[in-house]
Parts: C-alpha cells; sequence; structure tokens
C-alpha cells in the first residue's frame, strides 16, 4: 500500500513509474498491491498514517481499516486496469496479500 499511497489523500500515484518501465522493457509481472505487502517492508507496507488512525487495525475486518482499503482500491484500480497484461499492459496480476496465515489475530 505504502509505495502507491503514501500520502492520505493518494495525489500523487507514487510507485506508478516502475508499471511504466516494465511495459517499456517489455516485462511482465506480478504485482504485490496489498494492502499488506511484506515484512521486509516498513510496517508490512502500511503508509505510516493508517497505523495511526483509531479503530484501525491493519490485517482485519475492523470498519476503519476496511474503509481505507476500499478507499486505496478506488483510486488504484482505475490506474492499473490500463496495464493489465489483458489491456497490453505488463501486469499479469495483482497480489493482495503476501503472508495470508502469519498473523494469529487475522484469523479470528
Amino acid at each position: 500500500m505504502s509505495k502507491y499511497w503514501d500520502s492520505r489523500n493518494f495525489s500523487d500515484y507514487c510507485g506508478l513509474l516502475g508499471f511504466e518501465i516494465m511495459r517499456y522493457l517489455m516485462q511482465s509481472e506480478i504485482s504485490t498491491i496489498g494492502p499488506y505487502t511484506c515484512g521486509e517492508w516498513e510496517n508490512g507496507g502500511f503508509p505510516w498514517w493508517l497505523l495511526n488512525k483509531q479503530n484501525c487495525q491493519p490485517r482485519t475486518s475492523q470498519k476503519g481499516f476496511l474503509t481505507a482499503v476500499e478507499k486505496f482500491y478506488t483510486a488504484l484500480f482505475p490506474v492499473i486496469k490500463p496495464l493489465l497484461r489483458k489491456n497490453g499492459g505488463p501486469v499479469l496480476m495483482l497480489q493482495i496479500e503476501n503472508e495470508y496465515g502469519s498473523c494469529s489475530y487475522c484469523d479470528r
């Protein structure tokens, strides 16, 4: 999430340059868009501001978190759609979770 959405407004689409580079190189990719990316990213890929939000525990079904994820997808999908393989772009598929089941509170 944070590589695309580093501000609360999702206004700069940071991270999307990589898609254009992949298209230029004619390479395919599986894009891990999140919301959870992986342990190697700061905060697992969650933006810093999301972790400070009340009633918003990441990787749960809490309303605050689901609302943020819905807002993220609503902004990101129209940007990524033309970059999908079926539309001539480099993106083969989108991965929304990288380490599913590795967090005990997610399984409740």
